[in-house]
C-alpha cells in the first residue's frame, strides 16, 4: 500500500484548515479554468454530445469536466485508499474515530474543494433537471459531512472508506475521455492484433462494473455495519462526540449513495453487455441514454 503519511502528522489548527480549504477550492477552480482553456471551441463536433443542442457552452463545460476529472479522481482515490488502509489497520475504535493521517486530512480537504467547485459546473451543464438536483444534493451533503470532519478530526476512517467509491467515478470518466480521444476507432500494431480501442473501452467497462459491485454495492453496506457496530459497542468514542445532525447525516448520506448506486448499476450493466457484444463505443452510447449521462455520480 502507498502509505502516504507522516508518522508525526499533527492535524492543523482551525485557521490553517480554513486556509487549506480555500486553497483547495481555488486549486479546483483553477484546474477547471485550465481545462476550459484547453477545450478550444471548434475542437469538437456538435453531434458528439447530446447536451449541445443550442450552444457550444455546455459541450465545452462537459469536456473541461472530463479532463479535470481525469487527474482529480485518481488523486482523491489514492488518498482515500491510503487513509482507509492505515486507519483500518490500527484495529481500534480510537483509530477509526479519533486518528488523523496526512492522507485522510488532505482527502477531506480536496474532496470539499472538488464538490464546491463542481457546483457551477452542474448548474451550467445541459442535463435533466432531476439529475441536476441529485448532483446538487450530493455536493451539498458531501460538503456538509466533510466540513466538520476536516476541523474536528472525528471519523476520518469512515470518511476515507466512503471516499474509496470514487475509483468508480475515475473509471466512468474514462469512458467519456476515451470517446473524446477517439479511442473507439483506434487500433495498435501489436503482434496478435488483439489490442484495439474498442477492446480497451470494453476492458475499462468490465473494471467499472466490478468497481461498482465491490466499491459501492458491497462497500456501503459494510460501511454501515461497521459504523453502527461502533455506535453500539463503543458509544463513548463514536456516538457521543457527534451532534444530532451528524448522527442522521453521516449514515443517511451513505444510505442514499447505496440507493443511487443500485439504480445507476442498471445502465452500467446494459452498457457493458453492449460493449462486450459489439464495439466499445456502445458503452458510452448506453450511458448517454441513462440518468448518469452527465458522467459524474460521485
Amino acid at each position: 500500500m502507498f502509505m502516504i503519511r507522516d508518522v508525526d502528522f499533527v492535524m492543523p489548527g482551525e485557521q490553517q484548515t480554513t486556509l487549506h480549504l480555500l486553497g483547495s477550492v481555488s486549486f479546483c477552480l483553477i484546474g477547471y479554468a485550465i481545462c476550459w482553456l484547453f477545450c478550444a471551441p471548434g475542437g469538437y463536433k456538435k453531434s458528439d454530445y447530446k447536451q449541445d443542442s443550442t450552444t457550444k457552452l455546455p459541450c465545452r463545460i462537459h469536456l473541461a469536466d472530463t479532463y479535470f476529472s481525469a487527474f482529480f479522481y485518481p488523486l482523491v482515490s489514492i488518498l482515500a485508499f491510503d487513509a482507509t488502509f492505515h486507519l483500518g489497520s490500527l484495529g481500534t475504535p480510537e483509530g477509526r474515530w479519533h486518528t488523523v493521517t496526512f492522507s485522510s486530512y488532505w482527502f477531506c480537504i480536496l474532496y470539499i474543494g472538488g464538490n464546491f467547485a463542481h457546483l457551477p459546473i452542474t448548474l451550467l451543464k445541459n442535463q435533466k433537471n432531476s439529475f441536476k438536483l441529485q448532483m446538487l444534493a450530493h455536493h451539498a451533503l458531501s460538503i456538509t459531512c466533510f466540513y466538520r470532519i476536516s476541523y474536528s478530526g472525528i471519523g476520518h476512517f469512515y470518511a476515507a472508506f466512503d471516499g474509496c467509491c470514487e475509483v468508480c467515478t475515475f473509471l466512468l470518466n474514462n469512458i467519456f475521455l476515451f470517446k473524446e480521444l477517439g479511442l473507439a476507432k483506434a487500433s495498435f500494431n501489436d503482434h496478435k492484433g488483439m489490442v484495439t480501442g474498442a477492446n480497451i473501452i470494453a476492458f475499462n467497462g468490465v473494471l467499472l462494473w466490478l468497481s461498482y459491485v465491490f466499491f459501492r454495492l458491497l462497500l456501503f453496506p459494510i460501511w454501515l455495519c461497521m459504523f453502527f457496530k461502533d455506535w453500539v459497542m463503543y458509544p463513548e468514542v463514536s456516538y457521543t462526540p457527534l451532534t444530532n445532525l451528524e448522527r442522521v447525516l453521516f449514515p443517511g448520506t451513505t444510505i442514499v449513495l447505496l440507493i443511487l448506486s443500485s439504480i445507476w448499476m442498471v445502465p452500467i450493466t446494459k452498457g457493458l453487455i453492449k460493449a462486450l457484444q459489439s464495439s466499445g463505443g456502445d458503452m458510452e452510447r448506453a450511458l448517454d441514454e441513462a440518468p448518469i449521462s452527465s458522467k459524474k455520480q460521485d
